[in-house]
């Protein structure tokens, strides 16, 4: 299946398709001092136990790059074929036990992958099925008691599942309805008081929900207006404050908000220009360090920045090339 450049932009009409786009380099001439700063701005990381965890669209694959790769390397791991049953994987998170969990927008499902899966591996578990509501599925996550999280744009819902949840199960409960201010949800994560922040493609937004809600409950807070730089938000993500973090998949842009942001807030800082290297960005996650990772659709590329780096960034690293497999990659976790 071909996917979409547009992807989040297709989502508000609810449907995804994705067009092919190469790799191409993402540092611009004249660059390299600037690139060899902000690398060495990098905390030192473990690149033996922690990895980048990329949800191939373009290519119904999921790989893996050490946290501090760099270049046109080849991936760690490589999870892809028949017996793999990936289909356009879309949202990605990997569990504290280090289960991967992925939607995939064809099969209308959530696979689950046993830690360190590579090659052509069946998932663990589905979740599939007439029961389950799921259409659309684009993000993932889980909580603190392992309930499965999953946005369904098409719906303008989130899906709540059981720990271990598998087949044709029902949701446990559902956030739906006008008060809630789902439009076309994407992206989603939660903070470390289990609050549920979404990203909205159609109204330009980030809603916040408080633990445990569900049905029409209206958030807690809603980030939208000309200050927020928020445009077609693709997904969202935390650091250790619980900071909030929101690629803009329309903007080339990321931006990052207080914890109790809300309606036309100006972000902390803003990563943007043209020396950033981001190219449609969607999946996005923050590390305790505060090193940001980015998945960028239309270069087919990892971009990370600095602790700290804003404006017009050069990249700390810039994973992309033949060897690295990336094809337009959606969605990103940190493990």
């Amino acid at each position: 299946m071909r996917v979409a450049r547009a992807v989040l932009s297709v989502l508000v009409l609810a449907s995804l398709s994705i067009s092919g786009c190469g790799a191409r380099s993402l540092v611009p001439t004249g660059t390299h001092d600037a690139t060899a700063a902000a690398r060495a701005a990098l905390p030192a990381i473990n690149a033996a136990t922690k990895f980048i965890y990329v949800s191939n669209a373009g290519a119904n694959a999921i790989v893996t790059f050490p946290s501090n790769g760099n270049g046109n390397i080849a991936p760690t791991t490589l999870i892809s074929g028949v017996n793999s049953k990936l289909a356009s994987p879309i949202g990605m998170f990997v569990a504290p036990n280090g289960d991967i969990y992925v939607t995939c927008l064809t099969t209308k499902s959530v696979n689950v992958y046993a830690p360190g899966a590579n090659g052509d591996t069946p998932p663990i578990r589905q979740v599939f099925g007439n029961n389950t509501g799921l259409a659309n599925p684009f993000g993932v996550v889980l909580d603190s008691k392992g309930d499965i999280y999953v946005s369904t744009g098409k719906q303008n819902e989130i899906l709540i599942f059981a720990k271990n949840a598998s087949g044709n199960a029902h949701p446990i409960r559902k956030l739906r309805g006008a008060a809630t201010g789902l439009e076309a949800p994407s992206g989603l994560i939660l903070n470390s008081k289990d609050e549920l922040i979404v990203a909205n493609v159609k109204s330009n937004s980030v809603t916040v929900y408080a633990a445990g809600a569900g049905g029409n409950t209206p958030p807690l807070a809603t980030i939208t207006g000309p200050a927020t730089g928020i445009l077609k938000p693709a997904e969202v993500a935390v650091n250790a404050v619980n900071d909030i973090f929101v690629t803009n998949n329309a903007a080339n842009s990321v931006v990052e908000f207080k914890p109790n942001a809300d309606h036309n807030a100006i972000p902390i800082r803003s990563i943007n220009g043209t020396k950033t290297g981001l190219d449609v960005p969607a999946g996005i996650a923050v590390d305790a360090a505060g090193v940001i990772y980015v998945a960028n659709i239309g270069s087919s590329s990892i971009t990370t920045y600095a602790p700290g780096a804003k404006g017009n960034a050069v990249p700390a690293t810039t994973i992309a090339g033949s060897l690295t497999q990336l094809t337009e990659p959606l969605g990103l976790a940190h493990f």
